[in-house]
């Protein structure tokens, strides 16, 4: 059994994109560069 729905507060929409957007344009295309600032962020953060 789902857990009860709880609401979200405050939140803000990130991106609204029409219909002809793909998630091919929005995702990453092949890998992330060992040493680039992306890297690093994510590498951070665990």
């Amino acid at each position: 059994e789902l857990p009860p729905f709880v609401a979200i507060n405050g939140a803000r929409v990130l991106l609204n994109l029409g219909d002809s957007v793909t998630t091919d344009h929005i995702s990453p295309a092949g890998s992330i560069a060992r040493n680039s600032p992306a890297a690093r962020y994510l590498a951070s953060r665990g």
